[in-house]
């Protein structure tokens, strides 16, 4: 059993809450959706509050949620018992067609490098006509940025009954979770460059259709479709 799996039931409260806005990605997806999605894959959708927000602004859609961690998914399925729900990482990704695919608030830099186009290739295929794939991720540039000429930071945060230690370096964010009980856990984010993420889309069939930092984060945001046929 993973730390997510422990802090699945706190996880609304201690972790996302007031970290993350759903409705701005919802925003910046729907300004580049030509037709009405049909069917729509949220990865690594924790316990769902992004597919939740999808299918609130497209109730037509079939929402697919895929999220490795046991106990978020059965907190998903109790929240929203209408969405279809699998377990599976990123790195397990079995998507077929769909016309809006997410991996929201930097889930995509817990892959390691290596694995980064398996996934990306995935997504490209599954990627229908006209579709949206939209990710996030924390990126060299803005660890550079934050670092100056520091080889890393560090911060503690408590929320609720959990400790979380935040190491930063040029190539890696490292959470270490420490609950009461006395469950610790290592958690590495991988920091690729901009342009990485980038050319990994255009090998993978895709474009980019924008690419912007989010204002007070270390995060950013990427829009990409298919590419047109000439």
């Amino acid at each position: 059993m993973t730390i997510f799996d422990l802090i699945a039931d706190s996880y609304d409260t201690t972790i996302s809450e007031g970290r993350f806005s759903y409705s701005d990605v919802i925003h910046l997806i729907e300004s580049f959706v030509i037709s009405e999605p049909r069917l729509i894959a949220d990865l690594a959708s924790g316990t769902g509050n992004m597919a939740y927000a999808l299918s609130k602004r497209w109730p037509m859609a079939q929402i697919l949620c895929q999220e490795p961690s046991s106990e978020m998914v059965a907190v998903l399925k109790k929240k929203y018992p209408t969405l279809r729900v699998e377990q599976k990482s990123l790195e397990q990704i079995d998507i077929e067609k769909q016309d809006v695919v997410t991996v929201a608030f930097n889930s995509i830099n817990y892959l390691e490098p290596d694995v980064l186009p398996y996934v990306f290739e995935k997504i490209g295929k599954a990627i229908s006509k006209n579709g949206i794939f939209y990710f996030d991720a924390l990126t060299i540039e803005s660890a550079h940025e934050l670092l100056g000429s520091k080889e890393y930071l560090e911060k503690t945060v408590e929320r609720g009954n959990l400790i979380i230690k935040h190491r930063l370096t040029k190539e890696t964010l490292t959470h270490n979770f420490y609950l009461e009980n006395g469950s610790f856990e290592e958690h590495v984010q991988y920091l690729i460059n901009r342009n990485y993420y980038e050319e990994l889309v255009i090998l993978s069939g895709m474009s980019i259709l924008l690419s912007c930092n989010i204002k007070n984060t270390m995060r950013t945001q990427f829009v990409c479709g298919i590419k047109p046929i000439l």
